[in-house]
């Protein structure tokens, strides 16, 4: 098994399959283009962090697309459970956070 190739990737939790900074198909992920896409999302929530990975592949500059479809999609996704919901609220939040700093970048 792959380990991370940055620091912050040993303290930033994964979920399911694919959520996670590089956690891509269940494994450690240091080159995107080498993820494999058929490896199938264990739930509703793995499913919208498999797409976010993906649309950050395959979609060029606009991953800032892909933070805003994964921020609606989870805060649409009605789920139980408290690491779930605990995980998928720091996903919300974190996400939102690196887009107004993205945006501040920018300016």
């Amino acid at each position: 098994m792959n380990k991370p190739d940055k620091w912050w990737k040993y303290i930033i939790p994964t979920y399911g399959r694919w959520g996670g900074a590089g956690w891509s198909g269940g494994e450690w992920v240091n080159y995107p283009e080498l993820t494999n896409w058929n490896i199938k999302p264990k739930d509703d929530m793995d499913k919208l962090f498999k797409e976010h990975d993906y649309y950050y592949q395959h979609c060029g500059k606009l991953t800032s697309f892909a933070d805003v479809n994964l921020i609606i999609g989870l805060v649409d996704l009605n789920i139980s459970g408290f690491y779930k919901n605990a995980y998928k609220t720091c996903a919300i939040v974190a996400f939102c956070i690196k887009l107004i700093f993205i945006s501040l970048l920018k300016k």
